[in-house]
């Protein structure tokens, strides 16, 4: 059954885009008003989105050192990814794309506050009541918090940065700056970040 199914591999690819935005953010005037936003915002937040790339790598490089145990994993199995229906039924929804990764790589949504889902102590006890007893890897959580926020930061960017899309939807973009707002998505990671110590 998982044959054809990727594995993680902690791949580059997002964290690098990031940096190249922020090489071009420091060096490029933006005509367009939504990518002028987007970069204003970026300079206030620089030596943050730095801190969050550079933190995603060395958890990375920490994973990619050591034997971790696999499973099949959603990969966005945040709230608008989990229904309720009729008579209590739960469904999962939206498998795009499954990979074979730690456990944690779907746990990092309980608690992370992606999409203002989920992001409260209360909901994540409910969660793991229902879930059971289980040992939570913090370097893999704390990866994958940071490294969901760089690839959010990547598509956006590659979005209102590349013109990519109507005025309206380039716009709607903007809301990865809510990510930091208090208690949202990075306050969240650097949390975990910070159990590591």
């Amino acid at each position: 059954m998982v044959e054809g199914v990727p594995k993680e591999d902690y791949s580059p690819r997002w964290r690098n885009t990031v940096k190249a935005f922020d090489k071009q953010v420091e060096q490029h005037r933006y005509a367009d008003p939504t990518a002028a936003s987007l970069a204003a915002f970026w300079m206030t937040k620089r030596d943050e989105i730095q801190s969050i790339v550079e933190r995603a790598e060395q958890l990375a490089q920490a994973l990619q050192n050591r034997a971790v145990k696999l499973a099949v994993c959603h990969s966005d199995l945040h709230g608008r990814n989990v229904l309720v229906g009729a008579d209590d039924e739960l469904a999962i929804v939206d498998w795009d794309a499954p990979i074979l990764a730690p456990k944690e790589r779907d746990l990092m949504f309980i608690g992370g506050g992606v999409g203002g889902i989920w992001n409260n102590d209360q909901e994540a006890s409910w969660f793991y009541q229902g879930y059971g007893q289980t040992e939570i890897d913090l370097v893999a959580l704390s990866y994958y918090r940071y490294e969901r926020i760089v690839v959010d930061i990547a598509e956006d960017s590659e979005q209102i940065f590349g013109m990519q899309g109507s005025v309206e939807e380039r716009q709607k973009a903007l809301g990865l700056m809510n990510q930091f707002l208090p208690n949202n998505v990075v306050e969240i990671a650097h949390r975990s970040y910070q159990q590591l110590a």
